[in-house]
């Protein structure tokens, strides 16, 4: 039996003298597509940072496909094969789509020891052509030479997409991906996600408020609430669980 992608224990962490999570524990199997819900303050973003490394617990243990890495640096954990999004997508607006592209595809030939660091305006003809190669199948052909400082909030989700797959991440990890998306753009961004899950084979753990694309994406679900996982299940499971209903989904099933 394989390993599971993501196997978390008994996570303690806050900031300071705050303490944020309490006690959480998760296991998510290859290939899986979970996603973790709550209400504002109830600890998602804290527990995404301790996930990504950007926060160190002050307890517990956190394991990808096996390995211990609760106090590998957020670098390292990308080096071993996590992805991570953000709900403000982080790309260099001072470049182009193809050309941050290109920053990710040499990074991740840096990691894993094919090369070393060489960037520059003309990168070589074939990473270039495999950057256009990944904006177009994230809908973005024929506009990497555009500055990125003028896409749109959707496309700069995109974009930033475009960045994490270019490392070829194992699991991916994407905070709040529709979040400020019209409606008709939150459904693509679904399909999108689909997809990719699907070609690729990448485990999926999101954080997202829309209940529709959380009910349309996860197979799994988790609910935090003031720091803890009250319930896990599946999305037929959540939707008629009481408890989940009165702290989050409101009585009729939908986010108040």
């Amino acid at each position: 039996m394989s390993a599971a992608s993501l196997a978390v224990q008994g996570l303690f962490a806050g900031y300071g003298r705050t303490p944020v999570l309490k006690d959480v524990s998760l296991t998510v199997a290859p290939g899986e597509r979970h996603v973790v819900i709550g209400p504002n303050g109830a600890g998602k973003t804290t527990f995404f940072r301790a996930l990504c490394g950007e926060i160190l617990p002050a307890a517990g243990t956190i394991r990808f496909e096996g390995r211990d890495v609760t106090r590998l640096d957020g670098f390292r954990r990308v080096r071993a094969g996590m992805g991570r999004s953000f709900q403000v997508a982080r790309i260099f607006t001072d470049m182009t789509p193809a050309e941050n592209v290109v920053v990710a595809l040499e990074a991740g030939e840096v990691s894993n020891g094919t090369a070393g660091w060489r960037f520059a305006t003309a990168p070589r003809a074939s990473l270039r052509a495999e950057a256009e190669a990944i904006l177009s199948d994230l809908g973005l052909a024929g506009r990497g030479d555009e500055p990125a400082s003028i896409l749109s909030h959707g496309d700069k989700k995109r974009l930033e997409l475009a960045m994490m797959l270019a490392l070829k991440p194992r699991l991916l990890l994407l905070d709040e991906p529709t979040a400020g998306m019209a409606s008709a753009d939150r459904m693509a961004a679904v399909r999108l996600v689909q997809r990719i899950v699907a070609e690729t084979g990448a485990t999926l753990i999101l954080t997202e408020h829309d209940m529709d694309v959380v009910f349309h994406l996860g197979t799994r679900i988790s609910v935090l609430h003031y720091g803890e996982i009250v319930t896990t299940g599946t999305p037929e499971e959540i939707r008629a669980n009481s408890f989940v209903k009165e702290i989050y989904l409101g009585r009729g099933g939908h986010h108040a």
